[in-house]
């Protein structure tokens, strides 16, 4: 679990203090350039906070060395990078670069479908789009098992019905998996639909609304 404790972040966000409990689905909203993916990266160490603690199973996250953290604490960036000249290289080089095993062709087909990448594990990386681009970096994420799994809008470039799909399938997958998300939407049917429990980021100010 996470708990906050007095935290503040440069003259960004102020004063948060929350707990986030394990197996938890969080959807993150608040207007553009409120402070939700500074927020997000408080989470693994990308931020730093100004004052406060951080707590990640009651130890201070600033005492754990953020190479271990980042292997439970796992964020896929708005814009992630691809590498790898094929699909199975890019999974391949996931886990083994995360000190995990490789998993058979049907696991990650099984990923790919969840993702809704309907694409061979032999096909070119250099041929997806963005948008398949980005579910590929998920369904690699997703493969590593995390206990944390952080979100920065990961379906905003889908249209309606892929990224209800891609939530659903999320929601689902959350539900018999040992893994929290935290997700960042300015959906509010699909954080309504596909969260535990609702964040907002306003005024400087962190608060769980739902």
């Amino acid at each position: 679990m996470f708990r906050f404790n007095n935290v503040y972040f440069k003259d960004i966000l102020k004063n948060i203090n929350l707990s986030i409990e394990n197996n938890e689905m969080i959807g993150i909203t608040g207007e553009s350039g409120s402070g939700k993916s500074t927020f997000l990266k408080l989470f693994n160490k990308f931020n730093i906070p100004s004052k406060g603690n951080i707590y990640y199973d009651d130890k201070n996250i600033l005492n754990i060395k953020s190479n271990i953290l980042r292997k439970e604490v796992i964020m896929m960036p708005e814009a992630p990078y691809i590498y790898g000249k094929t699909i199975n290289d890019f999974l391949y080089t996931s886990l083994s670069y995360n000190s995990k095993e490789n998993v058979s062709k049907d696991k990650k087909y099984e990923l790919l479908n969840l993702t809704n990448l309907n694409k061979n594990l032999n096909d070119s990386t250099s041929t997806l789009s963005s948008g398949e681009a980005k579910r590929l970096v998920l369904a690699s994420m997703m493969l590593l098992k995390p206990k944390f799994l952080l979100l920065d809008e990961p379906v905003n470039s889908l249209d309606k019905d892929l990224s209800d799909k891609i939530m659903k399938n999320l929601y689902e997958y959350f539900k018999i998996n040992d893994i929290s998300i935290i997700y960042i939407s300015h959906n509010r049917s699909q954080l309504e639909k596909y969260s535990t429990s609702i964040i907002e980021v306003s005024n400087k100010e962190v608060k769980k609304i739902e």
